[in-house]
C-alpha cells in the first residue's frame, strides 16, 4: 500500500471516530439497519399496510404499488407495508409491484404502461414524485377517479385537491417529526404512524 493511500485511511479513520464521539446523529428522514444511529420517521411499512386495507374494504382486490427501483430500507418497507396487507386478505396472486426508475422520460412511459392496464382496480403510489407523474398518466390516458381507478398518494401534494374528491395520501407527520429529530438522543428511536387525508 502507498503511503499517500495509507495515510488517506488513517485520517479518515481518525475523523469518523471524532464524529461518532463528538455529535449525536439523528435521520428524521430515511433509517437503515446498518447504520447505527438515532431516527425519528414514519412508520412506512404501517403506513402502506393500512392504505393497502383501505382500499380492500373499499372492494378492490386488484392492487398495484408503484415503487421506486431502490433498495432504500423505507422504500422496502413501504413495499413490504402493501405486500403483507395484499397476503393477510388473501390477495397474494394480485401482489404487483410495479418498479420504476427516476428518471422523468422513463418514468412517463412506465407509468402510461401501468396505467393502461385493464385489470387495475387500484394504485398506491409510494412516494409523492410517483403520485404526481402517475396523476399526470391517468390525465393523458382519460382515466378518471374514483370511477375507472382508485389511487392512493403519498404525502400529499397541492395538485391533489384539483380532483374531485380530492386524491386521497399518506401524509406524514412532519412537524412531530421536526420537533422530536430536534431533540433526539442516541438511543431515540421513533416512528410516526399517519394521518390518512381525503
Amino acid at each position: 500500500m502507498d503511503l499517500s493511500l495509507f495515510l488517506l485511511k488513517v485520517i479518515m479513520n481518525w475523523f469518523s471516530r471524532l464524529l461518532k464521539k463528538t455529535f449525536r446523529w439523528c435521520s428524521s428522514t430515511v433509517a437503515s439497519p446498518k447504520i447505527e444511529t438515532s431516527f425519528v420517521i414514519l412508520d412506512n411499512h404501517q403506513a402502506t399496510y393500512q392504505a393497502t386495507l383501505r382500499l380492500i374494504k373499499q372492494g378492490c382486490r386488484k392492487i398495484k404499488m408503484v415503487a421506486y427501483n431502490s433498495s432504500l430500507h423505507h422504500m422496502n418497507e413501504r413495499i413490504r407495508g402493501y405486500s403483507d396487507a395484499m397476503t393477510e386478505e388473501n390477495l397474494q396472486e394480485y401482489i404487483c409491484v410495479e418498479k420504476v426508475e427516476n428518471q422523468k422520460e422513463e418514468m412517463s412511459t412506465r407509468m402510461d404502461e401501468i396505467i393502461q392496464k385493464e385489470e387495475t382496480e387500484a394504485i398506491v403510489f409510494a412516494t409523492n414524485t410517483l403520485s404526481i407523474a402517475g396523476l399526470y398518466a391517468i390525465q393523458r390516458n382519460n382515466i378518471h377517479i374514483p370511477d375507472d381507478l382508485l389511487v392512493i398518494g403519498f404525502d400529499g401534494n397541492e395538485a391533489f385537491d384539483f380532483f374531485s374528491p380530492p386524491i386521497t395520501y399518506i401524509e406524514q407527520p412532519l412537524m412531530d417529526i421536526g420537533k422530536k429529530s430536534g431533540s433526539c438522543g442516541s438511543s431515540a428511536h421513533q416512528r410516526f404512524g399517519t394521518k390518512n387525508s381525503g
